[in-house]
């Protein structure tokens, strides 16, 4: 003899479970609060080809890659490269476009993010050269002289 219960069990239709959950978790969550992102500055399409490196927790350069510059703005410019860097880091570049010296550029990392095809899209913010005598060097070693007027 076997036992039966009485009532009958609840029956579910399909998602129904999902959509009491999406709405209970859309009731608890902070959404609304959140801050909508800063829009990214506003750029121009612009073609340079770059040897760019990265320069570490003490300011020394590291290996020198090649890239080539997308979009140039007020205060910062786009990079497309096979290597990723990391936000916040400095980096210094040798652009090669406007005349026969290279001119340095000096930036930190704002975002670097997956763009197709093994490249890197990187948004570099442009900031002052600084005088520091590691940097003097690696620009003296790369043949770099040219400076932004």
């Amino acid at each position: 003899m076997a036992f039966y219960s009485d009532r009958p069990k609840p029956r579910y239709r399909p998602g129904e479970y999902t959509r009491e959950l999406q709405e209970e978790r859309a009731r608890w969550s902070n959404a609304h609060l959140r801050a909508r992102p800063a829009p990214k500055p506003v750029g121009v399409p612009f073609h340079a080809d770059l040897d760019l490196t990265e320069l570490d927790e003490f300011g020394r350069p590291m290996l020198t890659f090649k890239a080539k510059a997308t979009e140039l703005g007020e205060s910062h410019i786009c990079i497309r490269s096979r290597r990723m860097c990391y936000t916040t880091r400095r980096i210094i570049a040798a652009m090669h476009a406007l005349d026969d010296q290279p001119v340095p550029l000096y930036g930190e990392v704002h975002a670097s993010e997956y763009d197709g095809d093994g490249l890197y899209l990187t948004r570099v913010g442009i900031l002052e050269l600084p005088e520091l005598p590691v940097l003097v060097k690696w620009l003296k070693e790369n043949g770099i002289r040219g400076v932004l007027a």
